[in-house]
């Protein structure tokens, strides 16, 4: 299922072809379409559209090429549209520097007046930036700090997109990620996860294959997959992440929290055990959300053993079988134990994700216990001292650095994959950490500050 953030269903390009349009969207998995207004016009018949229409939103606002229209009474009359139930946004609103239909002072009146009225509607922006960075930022930093919105069409600007991070704002990926010439795979990956959306903005921007002809909102699975490839991902994975961000943002449907036990990313499968962890480490995801790659993680209670296996089902449909979640599994460790032998003797491939203080935890060395079960471990480590360790991640036991240690020593015996990972982070020498992970004979990597899965 993916969603269909912007599009202009009400363009004169696609003249009666809206039903059309429409069933080629719900046959392509698209399941809901947010339809943008541009005038008060376009914006009016958004809604009758909407309102025909059950997977069809719509949002309202004057665009910036139209800004010369707007008067007095423009905001009066948003804001008697926005009372519509389906309308989900105030957008498509912002600043066009490159063609100017608008003057620029014209434009910046029209887009701080109606930033003022999402603000009052408690609605989102939907953000068209074209040539003018320096204004719509400064604005943005006036009168639009304390709301949600998206950069539509994203095109590349290195200066929005990091202000879109820092300041919790969403950035939206359209067709021109398909095109030969762009910047746009690079950037990308930089966004995150729970920030960026999709969008086709037909009937403009087609993405290749389809570039030169009219875009319709079916094409947004040839984005999606250009993205899954760019982001190392299987188009499963952004159908889902893009789909709750989408809903998230637009208040499309309450999302549903339930305690998730087994979760897919890529072509493994995850197993949640438990929230709980022996580390307090500051840059912990928990501290900032439970959602994992739209996932949500966060459990009310801990499975069974009986609960993990009647979810994984057949193991050859998965790459691997990994232990993870938001806790530290070893915490688990005669649940875990029980279910990995189980799902070996099935065939399956098994790999741990975990702080390394297994053997702290048992109160005894565990590493045998693990040979023929356990394929591999992925112990975060984070640090090359013990002294840099128990500052990253505020462990109660100070001698925790050196019981990790002492725990890879005695695994390298019985598992054949051991790698040892570092946060890229200002405070750790990668170098010493390398060295570390060398002395010890196993796997070396880094990995990239708040990206998790």
């Amino acid at each position: 299922m993916l969603i269909d953030t912007h599009v202009h269903l009400n363009d004169s390009k696609y003249k009666l072809e809206q039903e059309e349009i429409i069933k080629k969207a719900l046959l392509g998995n698209i399941s809901y379409l947010i339809d943008i207004g541009s005038n008060l016009t376009s914006s009016k018949a958004s809604i009758d559209l909407s309102c025909k229409y059950q997977n069809v939103y719509s949002a309202v606002g004057i665009h910036p090429h139209e800004a010369k229209t707007f008067n007095g009474k423009s905001i009066d009359s948003l804001k008697d549209l926005s009372k519509n139930k389906k309308v989900v946004a105030i957008g498509e609103i912002g600043l066009d520097y490159h063609y100017n239909f608008s003057t620029p002072t014209e434009q910046k009146k029209a887009f701080i007046e109606q930033i003022k009225l999402a603000s009052s509607l408690n609605l989102p922006l939907i953000i068209h930036a074209r040539e003018a960075t320096k204004d719509i930022l400064h604005i943005l930093e006036q009168h639009g700090l304390s709301l949600k919105g998206v950069f539509h069409a994203f095109s590349g600007d290195k200066e929005i997109l990091n202000w879109a991070i820092s300041n919790q704002y969403y950035i939206s990926i359209s067709g021109m990620v398909t095109f030969k010439n762009s910047n746009l795979s690079s950037l990308v990956k930089e966004i995150p996860m729970d920030k960026f959306l999709i969008e086709t903005d037909s009937p403009y921007l087609a993405p290749h294959p389809m570039r030169g002809k009219k875009n319709q909102p079916a094409y947004l699975t040839f984005i999606a997959k250009k993205l899954a490839e760019v982001m190392h991902l299987s188009l499963e994975d952004i159908s889902r992440i893009t789909t709750l961000n989408a809903k998230q943002l637009f208040n499309l449907e309450p999302v549903v929290l339930k305690d998730t036990y087994t979760y897919k990313i890529r072509n493994s499968l995850y197993v949640n055990l438990t929230n709980r962890c022996t580390n307090n480490c500051y840059f912990c995801i928990r501290n900032k959300t439970y959602f994992i790659k739209g996932h949500y993680l966060k459990l009310e209670k801990e499975p069974t053993v009986e609960n993990i296996i009647s979810e994984i089902g057949e193991v050859e449909n998965y790459k691997e079988i990994v232990f993870c979640g938001l806790g530290e599994p070893f915490l688990r460790y005669n649940t875990l134990i029980k279910i990995a032998k189980y799902l070996k003797n099935r065939g399956a491939k098994i790999r741990i994700n975990t702080n390394g203080q297994a053997n702290l935890i048992c109160s005894k060395n565990i590493a045998i216990e693990l040979k023929g079960t356990v394929d591999a471990l992925s112990i975060s480590l984070n640090a090359s001292t013990s002294d840099t360790y128990q500052k990253i991640s505020q462990c109660s036991n100070h001698s925790a650095f050196e019981a990790i240690i002492g725990f890879v020593k005695e695994c390298k015996k019985y598992i054949p994959e051991i790698t040892l990972t570092f946060l890229e982070l200002p405070t750790i020498n990668i170098e010493e950490c390398k060295k570390l992970a060398q002395n010890l004979r196993v796997e070396f990597k880094i990995r990239k500050y708040d990206v998790v899965g």
